[in-house]
């Protein structure tokens, strides 16, 4: 499949962070631009929504990535990947105060 140019609504990815995230989190996935990481409620997620080393699966609604899974956006036990996304990006946490995943 070719490299992913645009993000796709329905697209979604799973994402394994190296930290948990404390707050606000976005994602830029092959350099498309940062795009806001919310629950199901269209919230920040609340501190460790995001867990270390745990597979996470968001999916584009066409304006940003919605945590799947849990009643509130959690993404425990979450693990489906459409082929939309066909990129295999590395996530990596950088901040203490929002969370970023490139």
């Amino acid at each position: 499949m070719p490299a992913l140019t645009a993000y796709i609504r329905g697209g979604c990815v799973v994402l394994d962070a190296d930290t948990a995230n404390t707050g606000a989190a976005t994602i830029n996935l092959n350099s498309l631009g940062a795009v806001a990481i919310l629950t199901h409620a269209g919230a920040t997620p609340a501190d460790g929504d995001i867990p270390a080393n745990k597979p996470v699966t968001v999916c584009y609604n066409g304006t940003q990535f919605i945590l799947q899974g849990g009643s509130g956006g959690s993404g425990a036990g979450a693990s489906i990947v459409a082929t939309a996304f066909s990129a295999t990006p590395t996530f990596t946490a950088t901040s203490n105060t929002g969370t970023t995943f490139n």
